[in-house]
């Protein structure tokens, strides 16, 4: 009973995927930092376990609801497209840095660097909005619309 609130959100069979959570945590935060530090290989790595456990829960659905398993792929999406654009920025900087023999690298790959880091934040900022777009797309968007409004009424009269 005390620790249900942790199981909750998972199917009966699935009792045991908050492990297969706290793995994956545990693999990108505690034993990342030990392959190839400070190596585009590092964030390589890190790609590859978000995109095996983002296989793994597209796979076995352990949620109780399409929503949370829904918000859990696309959150897992976000994070293999963040690493990956990472993986990307870091060998044109390489690839930049040998080609100018160690020196400043130009304005233009400047500009590119500043879009490719807008765009990241802006992938990043959908897994916020994508909860709401969900929502809207089921139709229940009017149904919480009409509970906030009961919620306002109510607070006006009193």
């Amino acid at each position: 009973r005390r620790l249900g609130f942790i199981f909750k959100a998972y199917r009966a069979d699935f009792w045991w995927w908050e492990a297969t959570e706290m793995t994956r945590k545990f693999m990108m935060t505690s034993l990342l930092i030990f392959v190839y530090p400070d190596d585009p290989a590092q964030m390589a790595a890190g790609a590859m376990i978000t995109f095996a456990f983002l296989m793994l829960n597209i796979t076995f659905q352990p949620f109780c609801s399409k929503n949370l398993n829904s918000l859990q792929s696309f959150t897992m999406l976000t994070q293999f497209l963040t690493l990956f654009v990472g993986i990307m920025l870091a060998l044109s900087d390489i690839q930049q840095q040998q080609e100018t023999g160690g020196g400043t690298v130009p304005s233009p790959a400047g500009t590119d660097r500043a879009i490719v880091s807008i765009m990241i934040v802006l992938i990043n900022c959908t897994t916020l909005i994508f909860p709401f777009v969900r929502l809207f797309l089921n139709g229940s968007l009017a149904d919480y619309y009409d509970r906030f409004l009961g919620v306002l009424s109510c607070l006006h009269r009193w």
